[in-house]
């Protein structure tokens, strides 16, 4: 039913050069900074959407820099949709 393969996210972050401990942190990071974004969101929409658009932006620029470090022989490393 699954096999494990290496296309998951915390797998192409170690790719790229990123230590284990450095891309346990950056995804960390990242769900923190989305909840963060959601309690604000709760207490002043209008501060917390323009938190949260600004940090979807900086997420998505992130992906772009990871897609772009990724080696082109890794299968399905330029041709995922998450990634573009």
């Amino acid at each position: 039913m699954f096999s494990p393969d290496g296309m998951h996210i915390h797998h192409r972050l170690i790719r790229i050069g990123l230590s284990t401990r450095r891309a346990v942190t950056v995804l960390w990071g990242a769900a923190a900074t989305l909840a963060a974004c959601g309690c604000v969101l709760m207490q002043d929409p209008l501060v917390g959407w323009a938190l949260l658009l600004g940090s979807v932006l900086m997420i998505l620029r992130g992906f772009r820099n990871i897609r772009s470090r990724l080696p082109a022989s890794v299968p399905g490393s330029r041709s995922s949709s998450v990634w573009r």
